[in-house]
């Protein structure tokens, strides 16, 4: 039985240490990480979460596919398709805002499933996850910021004073871009 127990937790290492942030820690760390994650199957078409609900974990795919869904008064729109070895649920940990997209299991699904409290707790006992999740939360941003920047252009293209001034946001109001 301890062999099985040690296999596993080897296996799980080996698919945190795929993920970008976590590639680089030190096997300890590693293992610490492994042990704690929770592994999890879930069916075809079942939701990891949903939008609006509150962030409590994050999930690492270990085999199958997601579909990240955001839903508006137009619909349900898949925005994105991740895969074996992505991060899943990650950027909605570091608010206190609802979750603004779904992940939905678009096949038989094996993850490593890591608690919020998992994550704080390791990002305070280990500043370099601290480092690697504000890298990451950067480049979201920044991915978001030319998205937003091409969908202005593009929505110039069909009404020229659209897109005027954004306004800022301000921490603590609740209010998103």
């Amino acid at each position: 039985m301890r062999e099985a127990q040690a296999a596993a937790l080897r296996e799980n290492a080996a698919w945190l240490r795929r993920v970008p942030l976590f590639s680089q820690m030190d096997d300890a760390k590693l293992r610490m990480l492994a042990f704690a994650s929770e592994r999890l199957a879930v069916a075809e078409g079942d939701h990891l979460y949903r939008q609006g609900d509150k962030a409590e974990a994050s999930y690492v795919i270990v085999e199958g596919k997601v579909a990240i869904i955001h839903e508006d008064e137009d619909g349900a729109h898949e925005i994105l398709t991740l895969k074996e070895g992505d991060l899943v649920g990650e950027l909605s940990l570091f608010t206190d805002e609802p979750c603004l997209t779904s992940a939905r299991a678009l096949a038989p699904l094996q993850l490593l499933r890591i608690s919020k409290g998992i994550h704080l707790r390791m990002q305070q006992e280990f500043p370099d996850i601290s480092v690697g999740m504000t890298r990451i939360l950067a480049e979201a941003l920044s991915h978001g910021f030319k998205e937003i920047f091409r969908l202005r252009r593009l929505l110039r293209k069909y009404d020229p004073q659209a897109g005027g001034p954004i306004e800022p946001h301000k921490p603590g109001e609740g209010k998103r871009l």
